[in-house]
């Protein structure tokens, strides 16, 4: 009876040099070119790194055979410049396994606190199966509610997107975003059938004053992307009418029209049930 044969040492270095399994035993259908698409080996299992191509598993080989022989050499030529040079890859890479650390660590994030309730959310009134995947349904940017974002919701081929079925999906859109959406763009007449969403543009906080030569051009606000609006009236008699809450700055708005019109001339009056509005 014999014991198991070793395995040459130049058999060894021919796979570690292309990439090829260092035991002899295939696990995927993995080429020199192309990755793996299945799993071969009887086990049913195979790591990440096995399902690369084997060109990939070579250039990782061979580069660290390369950066362990280079330090070797270094530190017997030239060991403070090969400490340095050393200490400043360590940086590096600790620096990119840090940001790969943290990109993935923000992606989990991201699913489990937002895409993964809204696709839980989404899957009833689109009738989709137990267990969806996020992934063939949703596609949910990092920051939805950044202007220019675009969230997408693929619709199942049997959705009659009803437009009340619309409104129940944008309201749950909404409701996960936490920012008003709108439906910028829906379509449902072949496929691929989805409706699309982005942040509903919103006007800024304050806005400054723009006077006009036209008495009947009124520089009123500005709009999203500060778009400046202005009440065109082309008659002599203009009506306005400004309706708003306790507070929510009624008072304030109505001196754009009053200084304006004071501007061109005009004769106003003034009746104020609270007479202190405009004493000033």
């Amino acid at each position: 009876m014999t014991g198991p044969q070793k395995t040459p040492m130049r058999a060894v270095a021919w796979r570690w040099t292309t990439g090829a399994p260092l035991d002899g035993v295939l696990r995927t259908d993995a080429t020199w070119l192309h990755p793996a698409t299945v799993v071969v080996h009887p086990s049913g299992r195979a790591y990440r790194w096995q399902h690369r191509p084997r060109w990939q598993r070579a250039t990782h080989r061979t580069g660290a055979t390369a950066l362990v022989l280079a330090e070797a050499y270094g530190q017997l030529t030239h060991p403070l410049l090969t400490d340095s040079l050393t200490a400043t890859a360590m940086a590096s890479g600790a620096v990119y396994v840090g940001n790969r650390a943290h990109r993935r660590w923000t992606h989990r994030q991201h699913r489990r606190r937002l895409v993964q309730p809204l696709m839980k959310s989404l899957s009833g009134p689109l009738q989709l199966p137990i267990g969806a995947s996020p992934e063939k349904w949703l596609v949910v940017p990092k920051q939805p509610a950044r202007q220019g974002a675009i969230t997408r919701v693929n619709l199942p081929d049997h959705w009659a997107g009803e437009e009340y079925q619309q409104l129940a999906i944008a309201r749950l859109v909404d409701r996960w975003i936490k920012v008003p959406m709108e439906a910028s763009r829906i379509h449902l007449t072949s496929a691929p059938r989805f409706m699309e969403f982005t942040p509903t543009p919103q006007p800024p906080d304050a806005a400054t004053w723009r006077p006009s030569n036209d008495p009947y051009v009124m520089h009123i606000g500005d709009g999203p992307g500060k778009t400046p609006i202005y009440a065109r009236t082309e008659t002599d008699v203009p009506h306005l009418a400004m309706v708003g809450g306790s507070g929510s700055g009624k008072t304030t708005t109505l001196t754009v029209p009053l200084v304006h019109s004071r501007t061109h001339g005009a004769l106003v009056d003034i009746i104020d049930l609270k007479r202190m509005s405009f004493t000033e």
